[in-house]
C-alpha cells in the first residue's frame, strides 16, 4: 500500500514544479518501468529542444524534492520566487563558486589558470532556448 505524502511535501512538490517550469523545465511524473537490461531512473534529460524532468511517481514525497531541487540547483532561479526553505536548500546544492584569485607578490591579483596535467573534462552548459 502506497504510503500518502504530507500535505507539506505535497505544498513543496507544487512550489518546485512551478519553479522548474518558469526557469524552463518541463516535469513528468511518470511510472518509470524497469526491465532486465537496463535501469532507467529518474533525472533531467532532453526530449527534442525541451529540458525535461523524469520522475518516477512511486517514489516517496521526499525523493521526488531532492530530484527536483537537483534539476533546479544549476539554473538560474534568482527571479523566481522560492520559500525560505526551498531557496536554502537549492543555495546549499549549488557549485562552489570558484575561489577568488589571490593576490601576486605585487599586490595584483592574478588570473586563476586551469590546471594544464588534468585530464577531466567537464561538459558544456545546455544552452537554454529563449521564449
Amino acid at each position: 500500500m502506497k504510503r500518502k505524502d504530507s500535505a507539506e511535501v505535497v505544498g513543496m512538490l507544487e512550489e518546485l514544479k512551478r519553479a522548474a517550469g518558469e526557469v524552463g523545465l518541463d516535469v513528468r511524473e511518470e511510472e518509470i518501468l524497469r526491465e532486465v537490461g537496463y535501469r532507467a531512473r529518474s533525472g533531467v534529460c532532453r526530449v527534442g529542444d525541451r529540458t525535461v524532468v523524469v520522475i518516477d511517481r512511486r517514489l516517496p514525497g521526499r525523493d521526488r524534492i531532492e530530484i527536483l531541487c537537483h534539476a533546479l540547483a544549476d539554473r538560474d532561479h534568482e527571479r523566481v520566487f522560492l520559500s525560505p526553505v526551498l531557496r536554502a536548500k537549492l543555495t546549499a546544492m549549488q557549485p562552489a563558486a570558484s575561489s577568488p584569485a589571490l593576490p601576486d607578490a605585487e599586490g595584483v591579483a592574478a588570473p586563476s589558470q586551469p590546471d594544464s596535467g588534468s585530464a577531466d573534462v567537464e561538459a558544456a552548459p545546455v544552452a537554454e532556448s529563449g521564449g
